[in-house]
């Protein structure tokens, strides 16, 4: 007990000291936790909380009067005054400070202009996923001013700020189209994805095709889709995923139809809606999407929606046969071998189940094995 009370003297003297230094406010808060009994591990987080509280509090302060003196909001401007706030703010983490202290030197506000100057600073809350230097650096880059003009460079800027929502970016990377070709982006993307041509790599597949997609490539709607829905080169949101899919859906993408409608029928972004998805199947079917047909017949094998018909499923799962869609081959060879919605034929079910073990189609080695 003596040897535990003589540490937290120690503690409690060292932090006083601390505390009378820096935040006379904040070592009486320590002192009252400590007293209230939450001893050495208690007083080390009390600790922890009155800096936290105090930088917060010293970094809203700095910056506050900075954006006064720049602005004149009730005293004199004063650039001097108000670039030394922004410092000191920036010193506590303010990341509208930075960017700020980077408006001056873009602007020459107080000093001198300096586009060299004015991107370290903006890169400086950029990096730290700030969006209006994010922003800022993009159409530094756009532009050339402090680096050399790049507008790839500035396009991955834009498109850091614009999914944090911000309006300005988004209006920048419209004016990026036409000035970059979207179209050799997504081929590039699609090389990396597919491995063609290039080694395979989902990174930088992602990066290009998302920069298609920026660009407003159609295209490149359902591959970005796909990639958020498997998380290659990005993490997995489903979200994201389906409101690619919709997106290309809407533009006549039979694909991106069929899978919106898997979205819907497994609920994966979107709340599940069986409806929704039969009506989707049914839109990319109309557009000879043979994937679509191939899960209309699933929905009528087993009753998801509509009412359970077996010649229907079986109809569907012909359409999507002959289309050469390698899923539904099993169905069609199920079907002909049980006689669910034709006729029983043996010969027909196991030249079904053949085809599809020549594409290498487990499903189909698995019904011949029970001819």
């Amino acid at each position: 007990m003596l040897i535990v009370f003589t540490i937290s003297s120690i503690l409690v003297l060292l932090f006083e000291i601390i505390f009378l230094l820096v935040n006379a406010s904040g070592m009486h808060w320590f002192l009252h936790v400590l007293l209230l009994g939450y001893g050495i591990i208690g007083s080390i987080l009390s600790i922890r909380k009155c800096v936290s509280n105090y930088k917060d509090n010293m970094k809203f302060e700095y910056e506050s009067l900075g954006i006064k003196y720049l602005e004149g909001k009730g005293v004199k401007k004063d650039y001097n005054l108000a670039y030394n706030y922004f410092l000191k703010a920036s010193s506590y983490g303010s990341l509208e400070s930075m960017y700020r202290i980077g408006q001056m030197y873009d602007n020459g506000y107080g000093f001198k202009q300096s586009y060299s100057k004015a991107l370290e600073w903006y890169l400086k809350a950029g990096n730290l996923g700030y969006a209006k230097a994010q922003n800022a650096v993009g159409n530094m880059a756009e532009n050339g001013e402090g680096c050399k003009q790049d507008l790839i460079k500035a396009l991955d800027w834009y498109i850091l700020a614009a999914e944090q929502g911000n309006e300005l970016a988004s209006k920048n990377i419209s004016g990026l189209k036409g000035k970059i070709d979207d179209n050799n982006l997504l081929v590039d993307g699609l090389n990396y994805y597919f491995g063609k041509d290039k080694e395979r790599n989902f990174d930088k597949a992602f990066i290009r095709v998302r920069r298609a997609a920026y660009l407003g490539n159609k295209e490149s709607y359902l591959y970005l889709g796909e990639m958020y829905s498997d998380g290659k080169g990005t993490f997995m949101d489903y979200n994201k995923a389906f409101d690619l899919y919709l997106k290309s859906a809407e533009t006549g993408h039979a694909l991106a139809m069929n899978r919106v409608g898997i979205a819907y029928l497994k609920g994966y972004g979107v709340e599940k809606d069986l409806k929704k998805a039969y009506e989707w199947y049914l839109k990319a079917a109309s557009y000879g999407e043979s994937a679509a047909m191939c899960n209309l017949g699933d929905m009528y094998s087993s009753g998801m929606y509509v009412k359970e018909n077996e010649y229907k499923a079986f109809e569907y799962y012909m359409k999507s046969a002959n289309l050469g869609y390698l899923g539904a081959y099993f169905e069609v060879g199920y079907c002909f071998y049980y006689g669910k919605g034709v006729t029983r034929d043996y010969a027909k079910a196991i030249q079904w189940f053949n085809k599809g073990i020549k594409e290498n189609d487990e499903k189909c080695e698995y019904g011949l094995g029970i001819c």
